[in-house]
């Protein structure tokens, strides 16, 4: 950076002297080539995401279902049981509020490639070429779907590093699902929220004493990932253990409570809202037709 600026800065015939007005230009026409070029890689990973999409549709409806979506999960390392894919599936579905039946379209499918969070599933470039690569070809396609096991040869064969792998996804659901600011941690109110799914029926001073004893040290920091994971996974009186089954029911009953909070509150905006000049105005009643005279009233 030295050397440039004494460069620019020598009007001799050995510099590369600039005026004030040159450098400007120069930064400009720079920053626009660096904005333009991110520009066209963006647009590039867009239309290979788009591609991808297009060669995993097999029934060209629009949506990737259980089994296309399969196709990128087997490309990036997924070598586990139908059942596993499936409850694998219905969770990233739920995850993202979409009906495992009408499948994954294309806005979520490419919000899914890019995040590289733990919910998402991050392809990279390379990863994407790849892919389009082996679609285009009907036998390496193939490969990348995996026949259906029979129920009992799924069940043989699922072990318990499977197991844990799918256990630690349903965990990692929950967290998110308890996390509500979204800021990696889970306060002592998120955590309670939690808790109040599981068998603490206490109050909040004593939920209080309670956080503050399962976290220790973190209680001031708030609960990450490891240490949810840590205190779900331990079955002794220091943890809060809850099974598979128990973690499912407990996400489903977390996003059913996030959905009703949702809609309270959007009736609440609704009538809280400010009335219309026509919506303040009394109501309008015919005037009631007097008796002509000689008519006797009721005639």
């Amino acid at each position: 950076i030295l050397s440039l600026e004494k460069l620019v800065n020598d009007s001799g015939e050995g510099g590369l002297y600039c005026t004030d007005d040159e450098l400007q230009t120069i930064r400009v026409k720079m920053e626009h080539e660096v904005k333009t070029a991110q520009m066209s890689k963006t647009n590039e990973r867009a239309n290979l995401i788009s591609a991808v999409f297009k060669g995993c549709d097999c029934d060209e409806d629009g949506h990737l279902n259980e089994q296309e979506m399969r196709i990128i999960s087997n490309h990036l390392g997924f070598d586990g049981t139908d059942e596993q894919w499936s409850e694998e599936f219905q969770l990233l579905c739920s995850e993202n509020g979409v009906d495992p039946g009408s499948g994954v379209g294309p806005a979520l499918a490419e919000r899914l490639l890019n995040d590289e969070s733990d919910s998402g599933c991050f392809c990279s470039d390379e990863e994407l070429r790849s892919l389009f690569t082996k679609l285009q070809d009907p036998a390496e396609k193939a490969k990348l779907v995996v026949a259906k096991q029979s129920s009992r040869d799924a069940e043989v064969s699922r072990g318990p590093v499977e197991q844990d792998v799918l256990r630690s996804d349903i965990i990692g659901a929950v967290f998110r699902a308890c996390d509500a600011d979204k800021d990696g941690r889970l306060s002592e109110k998120e955590m309670h929220g939690f808790a109040k799914h599981t068998a603490f029926k206490g109050t909040d001073e004593e939920w209080s004493k309670e956080y503050k004893a399962l976290c220790g040290a973190s209680a001031s920091l708030g609960v990450d990932l490891e240490l949810f994971e840590k205190l779900v996974n331990d079955r002794t009186d220091k943890g809060c253990y809850c099974t598979y089954e128990e973690l499912k029911h407990i996400l489903d009953k977390i996003r059913l409570d996030i959905h009703n909070n949702a809609f309270m509150v959007q009736q609440e905006t609704s009538e809280e809202a400010p009335k219309t000049e026509e919506e303040q105005q009394p109501a309008q009643f015919p005037a009631e037709t007097a008796p002509s005279d000689g008519q006797p009233e009721g005639s």
